[in-house]
């Protein structure tokens, strides 16, 4: 018996397609866009929401393995520890913190508010 083009049913499928909802490669998936677009969507913070977009796009297709990987992208960015990496947005206006799951390619926000709440949060654990 044999799969259709020929391939004996016990053998593997070499060419199988991905399976639906499969990440391509590169894509960082950020968890998640909604505490941004609620920050921009705030009178005071409308300003933040082109450089936001443009952050996630950017981030979405990027394909970071380590700080550095980031660094090499946004070298203003400052690394932190326990993972947590710090954005500066609108030209250093707004402070974004995530962090980065670096084995997953996942982005975690974590924060994202003005240099003022910024320094009323500890940066390192939040």
């Amino acid at each position: 018996m044999t799969r259709s083009g020929g391939v004996p049913w016990w053998e593997p499928l070499a060419l199988e397609a991905p399976r639906a909802g499969a990440l391509e490669p590169g894509a960082m998936r950020i968890i998640a866009k909604r505490p941004l677009r609620e920050f921009w969507e705030q009178p005071a913070h409308r300003d933040a929401e082109a450089p936001l977009k443009t952050w996630y796009s950017e981030v979405h297709h990027a394909a970071w393995r380590t700080p550095a990987d980031v660094k090499a992208h946004y070298g203003s960015a400052s690394i932190l520890p326990h993972d947590r990496v710090v954005f500066n947005i609108g030209g250093n206006k707004y402070r974004l913190i995530v962090l980065i799951r670096y084995d997953t390619q996942m982005v975690f926000i974590r924060f994202i508010g003005t240099h003022a709440a910024y320094d009323r949060i500890q940066a390192e654990t939040i």
